[in-house]
């Protein structure tokens, strides 16, 4: 196994955005997320970002951002050391696995394992499309299952590709499985890898809570037009979106709104009057995710909405659209559910709808609050607007 020595000269330390570090332009500013800490930053951030979107040297990209002893050069060093305090950006050669976050770290493996309905469902897709003798391409491919599947299905040869450590590990498992020889684990992002020859077969699940979330589908468009042969399979092969109109609960907005309840609570705590914070919570539309098993009991006001259905292998553009609904019960406060229905292989789907995610599901619904029109009668007509940008879905009711 080869593992990188650090280098002795500080520039040329190789630096790289965090693995699950979320960018979002708000206002002329750049919004930076990590875990649970948010930062924001000017507009001039970004371009320094995107050059640490794959590993580069300091000395390489403080060439590219200005000559030595300018004001750009030391404006761009006082930022990029600041965004290493922050670990906004990591050391490539020097991260240590105690530190590892997001689909880094061991932990989202295990909970993807153990969706065992997840991972079966993609064994089946697998065997139901892989051939003997095919080239398959699995991005991003974790703990190595579905490549395994892959090479026990008879494919001749598995490029597995993982930008992040636990890449070395699924390695370790082709080995004890005996399949060494034929899948080749190969390091970094799928958009900025070249492999030796082309894919009859494209597997990945990198399916978001929002499917849009973690890239699909520039991801699937770059495989397309660099990695794979013409009319090569792809498993999934669609992904159709989905809202549900429903009731919030009030035990969930207490959870996580200034909700009158919490304000008469926090008097009595306090005895401090903290009801002006009840105009900020109903501005909030989105609110945080919940476990579709866990929104099963949530009361229904409308049925499902398609929002977009994607054919993973055509490269389809999601586009924003309207879609009307009709109450069917009245709604003290309107909100929606987000979820999905995945196509794996002909007559392999999965879903993450509260009445059919099944129990060990790992997924969420991402939940929308409507701002605009919180109520709802029944008979009343909504209307879903649905759009997809910077990989994200935004969902608002008029």
């Amino acid at each position: 196994m080869t593992t990188h020595q650090a280098p002795t000269d500080r520039w040329d330390r190789r630096l790289r955005l965090a693995p699950d570090v979320a960018l979002r332009l708000r206002g002329g500013q750049v919004e930076i997320t990590l875990g649970d800490r948010r930062h924001v930053a000017e507009m001039r951030v970004l371009g320094i970002l995107e050059l640490f979107a794959y590993p580069m040297s300091l000395r390489e990209a403080f060439g590219r951002l200005g000559a030595a002893g300018t004001q750009e050069f030391v404006q761009a060093q006082r930022i990029v050391f600041r965004l290493c305090d922050k670990r906004v950006l990591v050391d490539v050669d020097r991260e240590s696995p105690r530190f590892a976050s997001g689909f880094g770290a061991p932990w989202a493996h295990v909970a993807m394992l153990d969706d065992v309905t997840r991972t079966s469902a993609f064994v089946r897709a697998i065997h139901a499309t892989v051939r003997p003798g095919d080239v398959v391409l699995d991005v991003g491919t974790g703990t190595g299952v579905l490549a395994v599947e892959a090479a026990r299905a008879g494919a001749r040869r598995v490029y597995a590709v993982e930008q992040r450590g636990i890449g070395e590990g699924a390695r370790d498992v082709f080995g004890a499985n005996g399949l060494a020889d034929r899948i080749e684990v190969v390091q970094g992002r799928s958009t900025s890898i070249t492999l030796p020859e082309k894919a009859d077969v494209l597997v990945s699940e990198i399916l978001g809570n929002d499917p849009l979330a973690e890239g699909m589908l520039s991801t699937f468009q770059d495989a397309r037009e660099r990695h794979l042969k013409p009319g090569a399979r792809v498993v999934p092969g669609a992904v159709t979106m989905f809202a549900l109109p429903v009731d919030l609960p009030d035990e969930y907005l207490d959870a996580h709104t200034f909700s009158a309840a919490n304000v008469a609570r926090w008097r009595e705590d306090f005895s401090i009057d903290f009801g002006p914070l009840t105009r900020f919570g109903v501005q909030v539309t989105n609110l945080p995710n919940v476990k579709p098993q866990l929104a099963r009991e949530w009361a229904t006001i409308g049925d499902s909405v398609e929002l977009a259905r994607i054919d993973l292998t055509r490269g389809d553009r999601v586009r924003p659209r309207t879609v009307p609904f009709v109450a069917r019960s009245k709604a003290r406060c309107l909100g929606l559910l987000l979820y999905f229905e995945a196509e794996l292989a002909p007559g392999v789907v999965l879903s993450t709808a509260p009445d059919a995610a099944a129990d060990d599901n790992h997924w969420t619904c991402c939940v929308f609050r409507a701002s605009e029109r919180p109520t709802l009668s029944a008979g009343d007509v909504a209307c879903i607007e649905f759009s997809a940008g910077a990989g994200q879905t935004v969902l608002r009711v008029r």
